[in-house]
């Protein structure tokens, strides 16, 4: 995640809190899309926040809508 202008844009939607890491739910901004973002690290990031989102191409899990991976190789 970063700052608006810096990839997608999208808006967090939660941020749940899980002891030494965070998962943060976004709307990608201009569709119905979301995505869960697993972050290493505790923000301080709120429902509402405007960010942008950075994919990085080995590090990331499409899910199809019954929850199945979905495999692009």
């Amino acid at each position: 995640l970063g700052d608006v202008g810096h990839g997608i844009p999208g808006t967090v939607d939660l941020v749940e809190y899980l002891g030494g890491e965070q998962m943060v739910f976004v709307t990608l901004a201009g569709s119905e899309t979301r995505v869960t973002i697993k972050l290493s690290s505790v923000t301080d990031l709120r429902c509402g926040a405007v960010v942008g989102v950075q994919i990085d191409p080995q590090n990331f899990h499409l899910f199809g809508p019954a929850g199945r991976a979905i495999n692009l190789l």
